[in-house]
C-alpha cells in the first residue's frame, strides 16, 4: 500500500547582478535607469532549476534635442538549486529588480540587481506492508496534504487623467496586490489592485503617475475546492499604456495582462498499519518513520514604513514615483516573529532650475506578530508594498512612506511510525492450560495494545468485557481467560 503525501517546499531565493551596456548618441546627462523582470520559462532538473528570466531597460537621458529615453531587452539564465528538485517536479517561480545603479553617459554601464525566487510542490511517499489475512493489525489515520499548482491569467484595464500632456511614455511597471483570495470547486477568485508606474516626458521635461485599477477575477483552476487554501503568485505582467486626449485632457489607459502562478493545498486523510502480530504465527516485523506535512498555514501582517533621505538641498517638487521593491527581507524569532526588511523606491526630484535629479531612498522596517501554533515549522515570509507616497520637506530632504503587507507561511509536520514488513517465522506453541487474567491497562494504551499482550484480538477482548469503554483510560481492567 503506497501512501502518496505532498509539500511545498520554498526554494533559497537567488539575488545576483546582471551587467550590461548601453550605447546612447549624443548623451549629455543620464537622468534614470529603469528595469522590470518577468520569468519566461521554469525547465527543472535534478537538483536544480533553470529560469530563463527577461530584463526590460530603458534609459532616460539629455540630450542636445532634450529629454529622450533608450530601451533595451536581454534574457539571463538563473539556477535555483535544491537537493529534493527533479525533471518531474513542478516549480513556480517569479522575479523582480532589487535595485539599479547606473555610471557613464553616451557609453552606459547598467548594473541590475536580480531576485529570483519560487517554490516547488515535492510529491513523497512510502510503501506500507500489505496485510495479510491472519494478522490482527492497529491501523492509524493521520492528515496529509495534496498541493498542485495554478495557472491562469487576466486583463486588468482602466484609466486615469493626467497632470499634463503627454509627449512621450518611456517606461511603464506594474506591481500586483491581491487582497482577497476565495475558492470553489476547479475554480479560484481572486480581487485587488493593480498599481502601474508610469514615467512619460512631458514639454521637454520627466514626469509620471501611478494608475490604480482594481480587479476581480476568476480563475480556471482544476483541483481546487471550496476547502482548498490557494497562495497566488503574479509570475508575468505584460502592460501597455498609452496616452490620448480626452475632453481636452489627456487620459493615460492601461492594459495590462497578468500571469498567475502559485499553488493550491488540500488537506486529505491518510491510513496505515503502525503494529501487526499473529495468534497462531510468530513473525518478524520492521517498522520505518516518515516525515509528513499535514496543514499549511498563513498569516498576514499591515506594517506602517516611514523614513527620509537628504537630497542636494535644491529639490522643489517631486515629479515621479518609480515601483518599489523589497531589498532585504527576513523573519526570526520564534514568539513573537520578528519581520524586518528594507524598502527600496526611486523617486525624480526637480530643482528650481527645472533639472530633474533622482534619488534612491532606503527605508528599513521591522513590526513582530504571532504565529499559529497549529502550524509551528518550516516559518518563510513574503512581502509586497502597497501603494507609497513620497514629499519633500522643508530644507530639501525627501520623505516617503506607505504601507507594506507581509505573509508569514508556516506548516504543521508529523513524523508516522509504519509497517514497512511483516514475515511469519514459525507457528506459535499452543498454550492448553487454563488462562484467566485481569489485565490493568497503563497509561496510553489501546486494546490494540492490551490484545496483543494478550495474544487475543479485540473483538474477543470486547465479548468478555461488554462493559467496557473505549478509549481506554489508564487503570481500566479488562478480564482475559482462555480454556
Amino acid at each position: 500500500m503506497y501512501v502518496k503525501c505532498d509539500t511545498v517546499k520554498k526554494l533559497q531565493p537567488v539575488q545576483l547582478y546582471v551587467d550590461s551596456e548601453m550605447e546612447l548618441r549624443g548623451a549629455e546627462e543620464v537622468i534614470s535607469v529603469q528595469a522590470k523582470a518577468r520569468v519566461d520559462s521554469v525547465t527543472p532538473s535534478a537538483g536544480a532549476a533553470d529560469v530563463a528570466v527577461s530584463l526590460d531597460h530603458a534609459a532616460i537621458y539629455l540630450n542636445e534635442d532634450g529629454m529622450t529615453s533608450a530601451k533595451d531587452v536581454s534574457v539571463r539564465q538563473v539556477k535555483l538549486t535544491a537537493p529534493f528538485l527533479s525533471e518531474s517536479s513542478r516549480v513556480i517561480c517569479s522575479a523582480g529588480v532589487v535595485s539599479t545603479e547606473f555610471v557613464g553617459t553616451k557609453k552606459l554601464r547598467i548594473r541590475v540587481m536580480l531576485e529570483v525566487s519560487g517554490v516547488a510542490i515535492d510529491t513523497i511517499g512510502f510503501e506500507n506492508a500489505d496485510a495479510a489475512e491472519n494478522l490482527c493489525v492497529k491501523r492509524e489515520s493521520f492528515g496529509v496534504i495534496s498541493a498542485g499548482p495554478i495557472n491562469g491569467e487576466f486583463i486588468a484595464e482602466g484609466s486615469e487623467t493626467a497632470r499634463e500632456a503627454v509627449d512621450e511614455i518611456v517606461f511603464t511597471e506594474s506591481r500586483v496586490k491581491f487582497n482577497n483570495v476565495s475558492s470553489a470547486t476547479d475554480i479560484t477568485r481572486i480581487s485587488g489592485i493593480l498599481y502601474t508606474y508610469v514615467r512619460y516626458i512631458s514639454g521637454g521635461k520627466l514626469s509620471g503617475a501611478v494608475l490604480r485599477i482594481p480587479f476581480d477575477e476568476e480563475l480556471l483552476t482544476p483541483g481546487v475546492t471550496e476547502a482548498s487554501k490557494v497562495f497566488p503568485v503574479p509570475v508575468q505582467i505584460n502592460e501597455s499604456v498609452v496616452a490620448s486626449e480626452v475632453d481636452g485632457k489627456t487620459e493615460l489607459k492601461a492594459e495590462a495582462a497578468v500571469v498567475v502562478g502559485g499553488y493550491y493545498v488540500n488537506c486529505d486523510r491518510a491510513e496505515v498499519i503502525s503494529d501487526a502480530y499473529s495468534k497462531n504465527k510468530e513473525i518478524e516485523t520492521e517498522y520505518a518513520r516518515a516525515e509528513v506535512t499535514d496543514d499549511v498555514c498563513s498569516v498576514s501582517e499591515k506594517i506602517k514604513f516611514f523614513g527620509s533621505a537628504e537630497t542636494d538641498g535644491a529639490a522643489m517638487s517631486i515629479v515621479s514615483l518609480g515601483a518599489p521593491a523589497i531589498c532585504a527581507l527576513g523573519v526570526t524569532g520564534g514568539d513573537p516573529l520578528v519581520i524586518e526588511g528594507v524598502v527600496g523606491a526611486e523617486v525624480i526630484s526637480e530643482d528650481g532650475d527645472g533639472r530633474a535629479v533622482r534619488n534612491f531612498v532606503e527605508v528599513p522596517f521591522r513590526t513582530e506578530t504571532s504565529l499559529d501554533t497549529a502550524c509551528p515549522y518550516n516559518v518563510s515570509v513574503t512581502a509586497s508594498v502597497e501603494d507609497y507616497s513620497a514629499r519633500l520637506r522643508q530644507g530639501g530632504s525627501l520623505e516617503i512612506s506607505g504601507e507594506i503587507e507581509a505573509v508569514v507561511y508556516s506548516e504543521t509536520v508529523r513524523e508516522v511510525r509504519y509497517l514497512a514488513s511483516a514475515k511469519e517465522t514459525r507457528d506459535k506453541t499452543p498454550d492448553d492450560e487454563l488462562v484467566i487474567s485481569l489485565y490493568v491497562a497503563g497509561e496510553g494504551e489501546s486494546l490494540f495494545d492490551v490484545a496483543k499482550a494478550l495474544n487475543s484480538d479485540e473483538d474477543e477482548l470486547r465479548a468478555m468485557n461488554p462493559a467496557l469503554e473505549e478509549p481506554l483510560e489508564a487503570g481500566a481492567r479488562i478480564l482475559f481467560y482462555r480454556m
